[in-house]
């Protein structure tokens, strides 16, 4: 009986980080399309800097901040301590396919420079609040961050250089 009864918590515990991660995974999906629908108009022909990474490196970097992230926002679901940073995820979700409409298809390369100052102190400020909160979490939404930092880097050098 005793195993049965453990048996059953942990297919309760998973299953309810399935329903956690559920509505990340269509927040990050419903992000990574409208991102892909601005890419879809191309790459402008600018001068990059000589930090910028190449595009195999760039798209799978990208790819891992964002699972990253899915996965911050699918534990912030799962916990009720944390709850409150869902909003701030959402946020920075937001943000980010904005910042894809202002690079690629506006043009308007220092509104994208403002936005992405604007995500990379919001995505500090959320791995803070980890910190301050749990013990491991933050070790996810780090590289996020500095992932932010980086393309804050790489538009600086393109406002810079054009």
């Amino acid at each position: 009986m005793n195993l049965f009864f453990r048996s059953y918590i942990l297919i309760m515990r998973i299953f309810k980080f399935l329903v956690a991660l559920a509505p990340a995974l269509a927040l990050a999906l419903a992000a990574g399309y409208l991102s892909s629908l601005c890419l879809a108009k191309g790459v402008p022909d600018l001068v990059y800097p000589v930090y910028a990474a190449p595009a195999l490196f760039f798209n799978i970097s990208q790819l891992a901040a964002l699972g990253l992230s899915v996965f911050a926002v699918s534990l912030s679901f799962y916990r009720r301590k944390i709850r409150k940073c869902l909003p701030f995820w959402l946020l920075v979700y937001a943000v980010n396919v904005l910042i894809y409409v202002s690079f690629f298809v506006w043009g308007l390369y220092v509104l994208t420079f403002a936005l992405l100052l604007a995500e990379s102190v919001l995505a500090l400020l959320i791995t803070l609040y980890y910190v301050k909160t749990t013990g491991e979490l933050w070790l996810t939404t780090l590289p996020v961050a500095m992932w932010y930092l980086y393309l804050f880097l790489v538009v600086f050098g393109v406002i810079i250089l054009n």
